[in-house]
């Protein structure tokens, strides 16, 4: 997967926050500040993340995403960024989560 994404040194944009507006905040924040999400860093030719959940089992899905975010952040070169809801603090991070490994 990492083959399908790219991003510049000092520009990964993490977030973590499940309610969908505040994807739109991690969106308009990596626009302002010239910064990549996840979503932000695929291959223009790399369509495979469009229809992931028709492909895969629930299960897989849930893997397929686990993957490809690994896989974005052991690409990132140089500093990352990790924007966090109000309400997240680093002691709500699951042993089996991405930013755990």
């Amino acid at each position: 997967m990492k083959q399908h994404l790219s991003v510049a040194p000092d520009k990964s944009l993490f977030y973590c926050g499940g309610r969908k507006p505040f994807k739109g905040t991690a969106v308009q924040r990596a626009k302002q500040t010239g910064e990549k999400i996840l979503a932000m860093a695929w291959d223009e030719n790399w369509t495979e993340h469009e229809n992931v959940r028709l492909t895969y089992s629930a299960d897989g899905v849930k893997r397929f995403w686990e993957n490809v975010s690994q896989a974005f952040a052991e690409i990132s070169p140089g500093m990352v960024h990790v924007l966090l809801e109000d309400d997240v603090g680093i002691d709500d991070f699951v042993e089996t989560s991405i930013w755990a490994r």
